[in-house]
């Protein structure tokens, strides 16, 4: 059901800047119909915090919460970045776009994570919370690249409540910013 933005209406509704500056000409018109100029609304309740809960029995199941899909504020921090957003989705596309046989090559000129780096980072994480792990804990050198790593951090990720598939991108791209 549509209804007449009226003046009154707007100010109930804090919509006052919707309405016209001068009041449209009425026209002889059918009670039905919307003329030129007017301006009309349709609501709808989404919540009514004055409906009665219903009884426990029959409750409806609880939400499921939704999933976090941005860094936490505190691990962003004043500090600024080494390099920025811009550069390090380039880096992480380039890389992307490197051939199976480059990435072979990088694996057998020891360009991956060794196993005291991966010790060295194991340690690190330990009796963390699962955000400080992601956020504040940076990954071994040459993690980014490292599958092993990156199954880490998706399955960190999910058990700290983010949306895997977004935060994964911006956990690299993150590190990335911070210069690994």
């Amino acid at each position: 059901m549509l209804l007449p933005l009226t003046p009154p209406l707007a100010g109930r509704l804090g919509i006052q800047a919707l309405l016209p500056r001068q009041k449209p000409a009425a026209a002889s018109r059918e009670a039905d119909t919307i003329g030129a100029g007017e301006r009309v609304v349709r609501l709808v309740l989404v919540d009514d915090p004055t409906a009665a809960l219903p009884p426990p029995e029959t409750a409806a199941p609880a939400r499921t919460p939704s999933l976090k899909t941005a860094i936490p504020e505190r691990f962003i921090g004043p500090w600024p970045f080494i390099v920025s957003r811009e550069q390090a989705v380039c880096d992480l596309n380039r890389d992307r776009a490197r051939s199976r046989l480059d990435r072979m090559l990088d694996r057998l000129r020891r360009e991956t994570v060794s196993g005291r780096d991966r010790r060295r980072w194991q340690r690190a994480l330990e009796g963390k919370s699962l955000d400080d792990q992601v956020w504040a804990v940076p990954p071994p050198r040459h993690g980014l690249s490292d599958a092993a790593v990156h199954a880490w951090a998706r399955r960190t990720l999910e058990a700290g409540g983010y949306e895997a598939a977004t935060m994964l991108l911006e956990w690299e791209i993150f590190w990335r910013r911070r210069g690994l």
